[in-house]
């Protein structure tokens, strides 16, 4: 009789501290995630975010290149291309009608695209344009010109074009020229000098070379602030014209 009531007060005492064990256990995991959590937040708050890396140089000219291409467009003394000519035909057609770069700065409506150039064109001739990633040319229209620079529209769809800066540019400031007849040609450098002249704004930069005349110069976030139309062999490094409001 004894041992069957030790037997049974065993297995009672042992069924109450299963019960508190499992109790406790079961409040256990809130106290602990509770805990946890309050670490993990001081944990948190005290990591600064990561900040991106900064660009290199490098990759900075071959950003604003990437921005500035598709806004420069070539300017041929044509009217309309024969389209029964083969792609080399064609090719050749442009190399030799070529005249000077150009830059799109602004869409109108009904798709009307004005370019800024250098003052070349000559009233009574008839100009097209090519544009990066378009079939065929577009026909120049209304020429203005300006001092030395030189403005006209085209109707054309889907295109992209440069913000123009007409003030702000400093000296030192990096800079890249898309230039070229019908290959793009990329010069990086810095502006030396800005200078009023005969009321423009001229922007001397320390590119060696001459570029074709209309070449656009554009500040290192992709926006176009000048574009050549003075070559001046006694003066060392390109010069560029300076965009104006009107234009």
């Amino acid at each position: 009789m004894k041992t069957i009531l030790l037997v049974i007060g065993g297995l009672v005492l042992g069924a109450l501290v299963t019960t508190f064990v499992l109790a406790y256990i079961g409040q256990a995991p809130e106290v602990v995630i509770s805990t946890a959590d309050k670490v993990g937040d001081r944990f948190t708050q005290g990591i600064a975010p990561e900040k991106a890396p900064e660009l290199t140089d490098a990759q900075k000219i071959t950003g604003a290149v990437s921005a500035a291409t598709p806004s420069t467009v070539t300017i041929h003394a044509l009217g309309e291309i024969d389209e029964t000519l083969s792609g080399r035909e064609i090719s050749a057609l442009l190399e030799q009608t070529f005249v000077a770069r150009g830059v799109m700065t602004a869409v109108g409506d009904d798709d009307v695209v004005r370019v800024v150039s250098a003052d070349v064109l000559e009233v009574g001739t008839d100009y097209a344009v090519q544009i990066p990633g378009q079939k065929g040319v577009f026909p120049v229209s209304t020429i203005e010109s300006e001092g030395t620079l030189s403005s006209f529209v085209i109707t054309a769809q889907n295109v992209r074009v440069a913000d123009a800066v007409t003030n702000e540019v400093e000296v030192g400031a990096p800079v890249v020229a898309l230039g070229g007849t019908m290959d793009l040609q990329i010069a990086a450098s810095v502006v030396r000098d800005v200078q009023v002249v005969d009321g423009e704004s001229v922007i001397t930069t320390a590119i060696p070379e001459s570029l074709a005349p209309g070449t656009p110069l554009f500040s290192i976030d992709g926006e176009v602030i000048g574009v050549v139309s003075i070559q001046d062999e006694s003066t060392e490094g390109v010069m560029f014209t300076g965009l104006k409001e009107a234009l």
